[in-house]
């Protein structure tokens, strides 16, 4: 996992524990200090194809976590 996967895939793990549902891709960029939520659905995109965690798209707070 890059630096900068890891830091998404640690503020989904938090942001859920906190909230009890998963963040918004502008959630993420905000606890990342992310510019652009393109850049965090990139991300997104990466950790699915890692098998770290599960995604709908197109569908708001459907991100789950698959490992830790």
């Amino acid at each position: 996992m890059t630096p900068k996967q890891k830091i998404i895939y640690d503020a989904i793990k938090d942001f859920q524990k906190k909230n009890g549902y998963s963040p918004t891709y502008q959630e993420l960029a905000n606890a990342t200090s992310m510019k652009s939520k393109a850049s965090v659905h990139k991300i997104v995109k990466q950790l699915k194809e890692r098998n770290k965690i599960i995604h709908i798209d197109g569908k708001n707070r459907s991100i789950e976590i698959l490992h830790g």
